[in-house]
């Protein structure tokens, strides 16, 4: 993190709820990340350490330093995001939810194979 003193740097994948994502490093501890926003110089984030990943190697267009995780700023602190997903509502008369797993017998058509019963596979008398 030496060579990111004087520099500029992005984040990979960009923190959510930030504008801008072009940061300077200010300070670091075993445990946290400190870094201010070029742009406006008026954000500082604090980022947990295990949360940073590597940094590129290639600094043009601009040097990237990875996250191992997508990040969202929310109330003045940095989070990890939480993707939702939300179901559509079923519209009135339309079908029933499916059951998770299907009946035996649509299995079996599926698959093309038959169940032997018990009279097709007795002997005949």
């Amino acid at each position: 993190m030496d060579h990111l003193v004087t520099r500029s740097f992005s984040f990979y994948p960009p923190i959510l709820g930030v504008e801008h994502n072009e940061w300077l490093y200010k300070k670091a501890s075993w445990r946290r990340f400190l870094v201010v926003e070029l742009q406006e110089r008026r954000r500082d984030l604090d980022l947990a350490r295990r949360y940073i990943g590597e940094v590129s190697r290639v600094d043009d267009p601009v040097l990237i330093v990875g996250l191992n995780r997508e990040l969202e700023y929310k109330g003045g602190m940095v989070v990890p995001f939480q993707r939702r997903g939300d179901r559509m509502p079923v519209a009135v008369g339309g079908p029933q939810r499916r059951q998770k797993w299907a009946s035996s017998s649509s299995r079996r058509r599926l698959v093309g194979i038959r169940t032997a019963s018990a009279q097709d596979n007795g002997s005949s008398s």
